[in-house]
């Protein structure tokens, strides 16, 4: 798997989902960046974030977006991620465990504002004709969509790619 270059004009991946490695996206966005003490930090944290949820379901990958995977004059204050969790473990789960799983995806914490990991969460693999089944599809397009598309002031419009990591 080979991350692609970033356009030359907007600083963005191609536009698409771009799969890679743990050890890939260390190289690309924390080692060879000029920024990369502060992009250690948050990659860091990404690391822990994924073993807390990891200890309650399974996660298959995280999608990663945002400034983090994008050429910028200034280093991110954050990462963008969506946990595609395993649909089959997740469905039997007791609904204490659940609750612990929708704190760790459900955006950034505000308890915690030195913790910067903006996760959000998508159940994987829903089979056709189970009840989440619609839900699923719509969350999945609903992050693919949201993770292509520049939404701050100042920056170029237009789509932009994100990794699928498998940490």
């Amino acid at each position: 798997m080979t991350i692609p270059d970033f356009d030359p004009q907007t600083g963005y991946l191609p536009s698409g989902r771009h799969p890679c490695g743990r050890d890939e996206m260390y190289e690309r966005y924390v080692s060879s960046m000029t920024d990369g003490e502060t992009r250690a930090k948050l990659f860091t944290q990404l690391e822990d974030h994924a073993v807390i949820l990891g200890t309650f379901v399974p996660v298959d990958r995280w999608w990663v977006g945002g400034s983090f995977v994008t050429l910028s004059r200034k280093p991110p204050n954050d990462i963008d991620c969506v946990a595609i969790i395993d649909g089959r473990a997740h469905h039997e789960l007791e609904s204490d465990v659940l609750r612990e799983i929708d704190n760790l995806t459900d955006g950034p914490d505000p308890w915690n504002p030195r913790h910067k990991v903006d996760c959000l969460g998508v159940i994987a693999e829903a089979p056709e004709g189970h009840p989440v089944y619609d839900s699923f599809l719509q969350a999945w397009g609903f992050f693919d969509r949201f993770l292509t598309r520049e939404t701050r002031p100042g920056r170029p419009r237009g789509p932009k790619g994100y990794l699928e990591v498998t940490l």
